[in-house]
């Protein structure tokens, strides 16, 4: 239990870390992106902490409906928000105006599920937020590999990073549902993937 503790201090460490370091960026640099960068970075890193029960412990220990409904509405909240980072980061109102358009619609709809998340119960609502959260990621790695092959670098670096998120999120995903067994890969998948 001393060396999960532990690794948790450096995880949750790394997240802050990158929280810090981007929000200084933002300030720097006046880029969006890094703003929802480092909104998706806390919301990821709250929701993580409020899985396995340390955000009860150390965040919120009086509340006991933050720990019951923050990892449903956390979910699409920061799905909601690697849409608006992918947006800002691979130029889509630029390079693929549609598809921006389609991302403000994903965008807008994870906000609006993320108001009810904060009212219905978690295993009610599961399968909608899991869905939601899987339906953007095929669109939006087509789109960085659109914007890569038209030549913008930054993509590749986003395709990178994401695909090893996404498979993370992926294995943790199917165990939560029952897919999967409850195996090392599967129950830290997201810290995996995250990291």
């Amino acid at each position: 239990r001393v060396n999960e503790q532990m690794v948790f201090g450096i995880y949750y460490g790394l997240i802050i870390a990158m929280a810090l370091y981007n929000f200084f960026l933002f300030i720097y640099v006046k880029d969006l992106s890094y703003l929802f960068y480092v909104i998706y970075i806390v919301s990821f890193g709250l929701l993580q902490m409020s899985l396995n029960g340390l955000a009860f412990q150390y965040v919120w220990p009086n509340s006991t409906w933050l720990a019951s409904y923050a990892p449903t509405f956390l979910i699409p909240f920061l799905a909601s928000f690697v849409v608006q980072f992918t947006r800002y980061f691979l130029l889509t109102a630029e390079k693929i105006p549609k598809m921006d358009k389609f991302f403000q619609i994903v965008f807008w709809l994870g906000i609006i599920l993320t108001v009810n998340a904060m009212i219905v119960n978690i295993s009610s609502i599961l399968w909608v937020l899991i869905a939601y959260t899987f339906m953007g990621i095929p669109f939006m790695i087509g789109t960085a590999i659109r914007i890569w092959w038209q030549g913008y670098k930054p993509a590749s670096y986003y395709l990178i990073a994401w695909s090893a998120f996404f498979i993370g999120a992926l294995l943790y995903a199917l165990k939560s549902i029952g897919m999967l067994p409850n195996i090392f890969i599967t129950t830290y998948g997201l810290q995996i993937g995250g990291a």
